[in-house]
């Protein structure tokens, strides 16, 4: 539920993961040190699959900044 208002607080139009056991977290390394929470972190993931950006802190936070590093044009959407 909280995710859910996060995205419609931030209008973002595209897919969010939630990763309520930590395996995301882990996997990619972004919890944050001496805390036991992840670190807000966005991924750009290109059309081709792979991870086009890594933003985190306040700009992952701003769905803006992920859209400058979108390979598609959301300014019309």
């Amino acid at each position: 539920m909280k995710q859910r208002k996060f995205k419609a607080s931030t209008g973002g139009d595209f897919p969010f993961i939630a990763d309520a056991s930590a395996m995301l977290t882990k996997l990619y390394q972004v919890k944050a040190p001496l805390l036991k929470i992840a670190k807000r972190t966005t991924y750009v993931i290109g059309g081709d699959g792979l991870i086009k950006k890594v933003l985190t802190g306040s700009d992952a936070l701003d769905p803006s900044v992920a859209l400058g590093f979108c390979e598609v044009d959301f300014s019309g959407a």
